[in-house]
């Protein structure tokens, strides 16, 4: 996981958080965080992450997809 700064933020300063999931393998999805105030970019991030379901532990992007796409479907 990384994080690059570019311009600082003051303690309460408001700023918008946009996430794509770029990519996944058979366990994770890998994402970029783009951090934006007043439309600039103040910083961008990656990281990985997995969906996690109780009782049955790490289910894969594909299933978790499915899944989603058939709640949109409801």
């Amino acid at each position: 996981d990384t994080m690059t700064y570019k311009k600082p933020l003051g303690l309460f300063d408001r700023y918008d958080v946009q996430l794509e999931v770029t990519h996944s393998d058979d366990k994770y999805f890998y994402m970029t965080h783009t951090f934006l105030k007043d439309g600039l970019i103040i910083a961008e991030g990656t990281s990985k992450g997995c969906v996690y379901a109780r009782g049955e532990g790490v289910v894969s992007p594909a299933v978790a997809r499915d899944a989603v796409e058939q709640d949109i479907r409801k």
